[in-house]
């Protein structure tokens, strides 16, 4: 017997609609070559050209992998089509960094200058999670959604920064 999918609720059609409304004017004006097509987001996701269909479409509610990575890759924050899901990738980006992640793509050759510049000004406990980072990524093990999580931090924490006096 098979169990019947779950409606999707208006608020979540309304996140889908925004994110594909940002999709479109991205692509406004731009060749077919230089859009950003269902296909290559299908692609960078790992998921079927179906499912970003459905995603899009209101078929299917977006979670924060699909929204942190769809919106890194138009440019815009995710708070421009969902406050909630931004919501939830903060919490993510909040959480216990020894969970450890197994992943696949990233850029190799991280130039640790700045964190050699931090010696003295960090915990050995915030040390030790960017050492954790910088080996991940000299490994090519950061995802499209470890990298929107690492964004997420680094931008609040540019935040907090230009809040201090």
């Amino acid at each position: 017997m098979t169990e019947k999918k779950r409606e999707i609720t208006d608020w979540e059609k309304a996140e889908c609609t925004a994110l594909k409304a940002k999709l479109d004017a991205f692509n406004a004006g731009k060749s077919r070559k230089d859009s950003l097509s269902q296909g290559k987001i299908a692609d960078a996701l790992e998921i079927s050209q179906g499912a970003v269909s459905s995603y899009l479409n209101g078929y299917n509610a977006l979670n924060a992998r699909v929204a942190g990575l769809m919106a890194k890759m138009i440019g815009i924050p995710v708070e421009t089509f969902s406050p909630r899901l931004a919501a939830e990738i903060a919490r993510i980006a909040q959480a216990d960094p020894a969970v450890p992640t197994h992943t696949d793509t990233a850029p190799v050759g991280m130039n640790m200058a700045a964190l050699q510049r931090l010696k003295g000004k960090v915990t050995p406990r915030s040390l030790e999670a960017l050492q954790r980072i910088e080996k991940a990524a000299l490994q090519g093990l950061l995802k499209e959604a470890d990298l929107v999580v690492l964004e997420g931090i680094a931008a609040r924490l540019e935040e907090l920064n230009t809040k201090q006096p």
